[in-house]
């Protein structure tokens, strides 16, 4: 079910995924302000309430209160304004992030058997630790091995430089072909993109090389 849900958002990314962004974009700005308003409010009923005070003890906690609404209107209006300000004068690289999370719904709609290829080559590295594992266990058999003493169950092993080595390149291949088939991964959706963007123009949609990639 997870894979059904994820190729349904695929879809509805690639079908108002612009619109998203732009609303998020709202609702994050009304929210900052929301903040600024709601501290005000606050500030404001505590400056209220404050006439009828006679106590030091509620007339102390009353003005704490009210720079801590204070702080939160500030806080809340100099966000909003520096957030308005960032939209303003970045809305041109703003548009290009939303139009390449657009591309990039449409590349996945378009091309959803790109999202077999990661599952391949985890198969590949799951593989790769299965075939590991025993081959470490008969490198670590090479050494001298004794009953311990004290518990019969646990074995005391003694390393011998040589083994040590042999252990330490098997860390390291282990470590490298699985780094190997996640780059190998990350490549073959490379060129798949990159066949995608060359391919397609305002009229029609190209095509991923997937398969061109392997």
């Amino acid at each position: 079910m997870s894979v059904v849900y994820s190729i349904v958002f695929i879809y509805f990314l690639s079908a108002f995924g612009e619109a998203i962004a732009w609303i998020c974009v709202v609702i994050l700005q009304l929210g900052l302000l929301s903040v600024a308003g709601l501290g005000w409010y606050m500030w404001n009923e505590a400056v209220m309430a404050s006439e009828g005070l006679a106590d030091d003890i509620l007339i102390e906690k009353n003005e704490k209160d009210q720079k801590i609404f204070m702080a939160v209107m500030i806080g809340g209006g100099v966000f909003a304004l520096g957030f308005l300000c960032c939209v303003c004068c970045g809305y041109t690289s703003l548009k290009i992030a939303i139009d390449v999370i657009d591309a990039s719904a449409d590349f996945m709609a378009k091309s959803k058997r790109v999202i077999a290829v990661p599952f391949f080559f985890f198969l590949c590295q799951f593989i790769t630790v299965l075939i590991w594992v025993p081959c470490m266990a008969y490198v670590v058999s090479l050494n001298h091995v004794e009953v311990n003493s004290d518990i019969p169950l646990i074995k005391d092993i003694y390393w011998e430089p040589k083994f040590k080595a042999m252990a330490a390149y098997m860390v390291f291949g282990v470590l490298w072909v699985t780094a190997f088939f996640e780059y190998c991964s990350t490549f073959v959706i490379m060129v798949s993109a990159s066949t995608y963007y060359w391919t397609s123009n305002p009229m029609a949609e190209g095509s991923a090389e997937v398969a061109l990639g392997f």
